[in-house]
């Protein structure tokens, strides 16, 4: 789905890279983030954000609930 394993390293297809070029984007689209650890898969993705916001903590930002719906042509990516 998003490449394949040889030699044990994994190569990814026109998709994998689709998922890596949305992953290295997200800096430039949300300030509130730090990236961390990430792997593509052959059919799944593995990725630690952090989020630096302290929403609703200390009521700075208000909590506002996103579901990541979106497929990746929808993603804007």
């Amino acid at each position: 789905m998003l490449g394949n394993v040889a030699d044990e390293e994994m190569i990814l297809n026109q998709f994998g890279n689709i998922v890596l070029a949305c992953w290295n984007s997200l800096l430039e689209r949300y300030d509130n983030i730090e990236l961390d650890k990430f792997v593509v898969m052959p059919n799944h993705v593995h990725g630690i954000i952090k989020i630096i916001d302290h929403v609703g903590a200390i009521h700075e930002l208000p909590y506002k609930r996103q579901t990541p719906t979106r497929k990746i042509k929808d993603a804007g990516c």
